[in-house]
């Protein structure tokens, strides 16, 4: 019995001089525990967002898919394929009947040429609409991979930082839900845009209604083009986040980020709304 008191009482000797010379605090050791316990809470938040998130990548970087609308396309073409008769009829006759008419011969060779060049550009269409949509989506991807993998996380270095993400949290959730909604809705028209690229290059091509085809084919492009300044907007508020200040609160340029990208959004339909009247 004595033997295991005198062993008790070294044994509590022995514990505060090997913290000591371990540098151990208890006072560490409840902050570890305490900076742990904000961790898993952020990670919790985090895979609760991650579905959000994910959705975010993928709109920015990943070609719109035009097979849900290629059958329509079809049809599209071929309506307008019943009129390339008329127009090298009328291409013809307008040559033939140019006389010795120098403007109205140029005319005339520029009507056959628009003419042939409709022909190939409205049967290559999809061809080229998907192009420029697999273009506009490498460039997102490139602008994207200068970020930070963990940009659109919540992250907590310090209990201020934690607690504004606890209390910003909600409002970085409502934007990415309008941003992902918006999104959808972009993904939408464009692919549909596939229908109207035929009829964009046909009324290009036709001089008294170029101003329409351009509009059309504006419009498409302006819709093409979102993700990649999107991720320009992104890619400027990650680099704020390498400044002290501002690394501190990430939560705010994270939010920031995604008000003016829907902003940029806003504004193109917007434009796009007014292009028509102009």
């Amino acid at each position: 019995m004595k033997i295991l008191t005198i062993s008790f009482i070294l044994f509590l000797l022995v514990i505060p001089i090997s913290f000591a010379e371990s540098d151990f605090s208890f006072w560490d050791f409840g902050d570890d525990l305490i900076d742990a316990f904000y961790q898993k809470i952020l990670d919790l938040i985090n895979f609760a967002l991650s579905p959000l998130q994910n959705l975010v990548e993928i709109f920015l970087t990943e070609p719109v898919q035009l097979g849900l609308f290629k059958s329509l396309w079809a049809i599209m073409i071929y309506i307008i394929s019943l009129f390339y008769g008329l127009f090298l009829m009328f291409a013809g006759f307008k040559f033939i009947f140019s006389g010795f008419s120098v403007e109205k011969r140029y005319q005339a060779k520029e009507w056959l040429k628009n003419a042939l060049i409709m022909i190939i550009a409205v049967q290559a269409s999809f061809l080229l609409y998907d192009f420029t949509l697999q273009i506009f989506s490498g460039l997102s991807l490139g602008v994207l991979e200068l970020l930070p993998s963990n940009f659109f996380q919540l992250t907590g270095d310090n209990y201020f930082n934690f607690a504004l993400n606890l209390f910003l949290g909600a409002v970085y959730l409502f934007v990415l839900i309008v941003y992902v909604i918006l999104m959808g809705v972009r993904y939408l028209l464009v692919s549909a845009g596939v229908i109207f690229v035929p009829i964009g290059i046909f009324l290009y091509l036709i001089p008294p209604l170029h101003n329409f085809g351009k509009m059309i084919l504006s419009m498409l492009l302006l819709l093409m083009s979102i993700p990649f300044f999107q991720a320009i907007i992104f890619l400027a508020g990650s680099k704020l986040l390498s400044i002290p200040f501002f690394a501190e609160i990430k939560i705010v340029v994270m939010i920031v980020s995604f008000v003016l990208a829907i902003i940029f959004f806003i504004v193109v339909l917007l434009f796009v709304y007014v292009i028509p009247k102009v």
